[in-house]
């Protein structure tokens, strides 16, 4: 009979998982070199697009703060502010601009995928 597996020994232990997601990046720069020579105009774009992706909630996050403190000085202060609704207008704007963003990479990367079917 076998031995019992231990949280040590099972193969899908959470150690095992990072091992494998460590040994993944190892081989990234051998993907990205399959992946640009088959398309590196789309494979250029998915870069481009995953970065922006990734700096939009960083964007939305100093916005945010914005609005914040023109909420709290109107609340010192009231009275009318068109500063505040535009940057309310910037905040939905961006919102927007993240979907957008996650829509085209979706396409990209399936037209890159269809390269390689």
């Amino acid at each position: 009979m076998d031995a019992p597996l231990t949280m040590t020994t099972a193969p899908n232990s959470r150690s095992d998982r990072w091992r494998q997601r460590v040994a993944a990046i190892g081989r990234l720069p051998s993907i990205l070199r399959l992946v640009w020579s088959a398309a590196p105009l789309l494979a250029g774009t998915m870069c481009a697009l995953r970065v922006v992706i990734a700096a939009v909630p960083v964007i939305m996050l100093m916005v945010s703060r914005i609005i914040i403190d023109a909420i709290a000085a109107l609340s010192a202060k009231p009275g009318p502010s068109l500063r505040l609704w535009w940057w309310v207008g910037i905040e939905c704007s961006l919102a927007l601009a993240s979907s957008l963003l996650a829509r085209a990479s979706g396409l990209v990367e399936s037209l890159v995928a269809d390269r390689f079917s």
